[in-house]
């Protein structure tokens, strides 16, 4: 399938999220809770859109036309 998902290693693809929490427990009881996003090895942006900027992306998904 082509799949390189789950791989760490040199040269692979760094698109994973880390988390300030040391068990599940601690993950799970912050969702929101500081994280560290990095998409192709490079940090991205932390700061959250507002939900405003978001409704376009959602009525896309959910096949809504508004204008």
């Amino acid at each position: 399938m082509g799949i390189s998902a789950g791989r760490i290693g040199a040269g692979e693809s760094a698109d994973l999220v880390l988390f300030r929490a040391r068990n599940w427990n601690e993950l799970l009881s912050r969702p929101s809770g500081p994280r560290h996003v990095l998409r192709a090895g490079r940090s991205i942006d932390q700061d959250l859109p507002d939900y405003r900027e978001l409704d376009h992306h959602m009525q896309m998904h959910m096949g809504e036309q508004r204008p």
